[in-house]
């Protein structure tokens, strides 16, 4: 029932065009036709733990390897292409930055979003001052903060859920595959269902990983990193290395302390008790060690964001296809076998063809749960008994069934080809310019 056809050239005329499937269900290793190995790169093993790879990126870095900035500059609100947008699925404990330009793009509807809250909250509270004075009756100006840097949403549910409310806030990324909503918080593929992650706005970094800083924290570490030190520069606060330093700052928060050493001396403690019992024997030794026992933040992302990090233009669709057994694990297999090819194909041609303006696209094609065939009476006949067996069974053995039989084998195909010309149709739709 599997099967792959590869499509080498670029189709020269709408008859000439074909699909391109491949198998990820069967094979563990992706292997090259390349029987010399004249391009020195041997067998690809497909790797669970996906990591984007930089796709033109240019961005240019703003922390030397010292991690120190110049001494000279100015404390001042963060531009927006110091700060870098990411994204992870819930079940991982890593985060994923956007490209520079997706990180703008979404940065700059975060800033309309804010901007529009303050001038709501300006028209409501001038039309209900007179009629209610308790101080409680209106949000507070920090809840409608405009700099961009702790702003926090207040988007009620009922106007996320409106259309014009969600057309306005949505940002294509990840190479016009995903959407973003940004006062939902959440990323969604738009071409095919049952795949969303979570974004957050980085602003503060976790040295060495630069891993954002949780949103919560960042957001009281910022406001009060600016009231201390906006408009100073950071030659300000440069101290004798052989003197202990001394904290100019320090805020408690619900489960952490922070302390401020300089503007680029910024430490996290946490306020477990074999955290206190260290810091506290660390700070009677002196500053070195006292910083050693916590975790250094560095404020702005190490990478400045531009427009010119952004994906490759797509030359060529592949739609993979799934086999049998797919009802077992609905939409996620599929799912995960397609970004693990992408993955990889994408590490290849980084590898092989750096100079290359243009990339292949994978698109996932699952065509199995929109399928009744037998219109539920198998289910419906199945013994209350042995019921995990059973159902293993129906979702795998009986599509063998289904595929062998001439009936039902016509439906699977048709199927087939209504979810590949969907995809197909929808992203000609989205992308008219493509001659794909």
């Amino acid at each position: 029932m599997d099967s792959a056809m590869r499509n080498t050239d670029r189709p020269k005329s709408s008859e000439d065009c074909n699909v391109s499937l491949i198998n990820p269900d069967s094979q563990t290793t992706l292997y090259l036709e390349d029987d010399n190995n004249s391009f020195g790169v041997g067998d690809l093993p497909l790797e669970d733990n996906i990591t984007s790879p930089k796709v033109e990126n240019e961005s240019k870095p703003i922390w030397p390897t010292d991690h120190l900035r110049d001494s000279d500059e100015i404390v001042d609100v963060l531009r927006p292409e110091q700060i870098r947008w990411f994204y992870k699925n819930i079940a991982n404990k890593q985060w994923v930055e956007f490209n520079g330009y997706d990180s703008l793009r979404i940065e700059k509807r975060y800033k309309n979003l804010n901007e529009k809250e303050w001038r709501d909250y300006n028209a409501t509270y001038r039309s209900k001052k007179n009629q209610d004075k308790s101080p409680n009756s209106s949000p507070t100006f920090e809840s409608f903060k405009t700099n961009g840097n702790h702003a926090k949403s207040s988007t009620s549910a009922e106007e996320c859920s409106s259309p014009s409310s969600e057309t306005a806030d949505r940002v294509v990324v990840r190479g016009g595959l995903y959407e973003v909503v940004v006062p939902k918080r959440n990323c969604t593929s738009i071409f095919w269902p049952g795949e969303e992650t979570v974004i957050t706005r980085g602003t503060w970094f976790y040295e060495n990983t630069w891993q954002p800083v949780e949103l919560d924290i960042s957001e009281d570490l910022e406001q009060a990193h600016l009231s201390l030190f906006i408009g100073k520069k950071n030659s300000d606060y440069v101290h004798d290395a052989k003197t202990p330093k001394k904290v100019v700052h320090t805020k408690q928060l619900a489960e952490n302390n922070i302390d401020w050493y300089a503007p680029l001396e910024v430490y996290l403690y946490s306020q477990a008790t074999p955290s206190k019992i260290v810091r506290n024997l660390t700070s009677r030794l002196g500053g070195y060690f006292q910083k050693k026992s916590g975790y250094r933040l560095l404020r702005g992302y190490k990478d400045l964001a531009t427009d010119k990090d952004k994906h490759k233009d797509i030359s060529h669709l592949v739609f993979v296809v799934h086999g049998i057994g797919q009802k077992m694990d609905i939409g996620g297999r599929i799912l995960h076998n397609t970004s693990l090819i992408r993955h990889n194909v994408t590490t290849l041609h980084e590898r092989l063809f750096p100079s290359s303006s243009e990339r292949a696209e994978f698109f996932p094609v699952e065509w199995r749960t929109n399928l009744t065939l037998d219109g539920g009476l198998v289910e419906a006949i199945t013994p209350l008994h042995l019921t995990q067996l059973r159902n293993i069974l129906n979702t795998s053995a009986m599509d063998i069934m289904y595929y062998t039989s001439p009936i039902y084998c016509a439906e699977i195909q048709r199927g087939l080809i209504t979810e590949l010309n969907r995809l197909y149709a929808m992203f000609v739709e989205r992308n008219p310019s493509h001659d794909v």
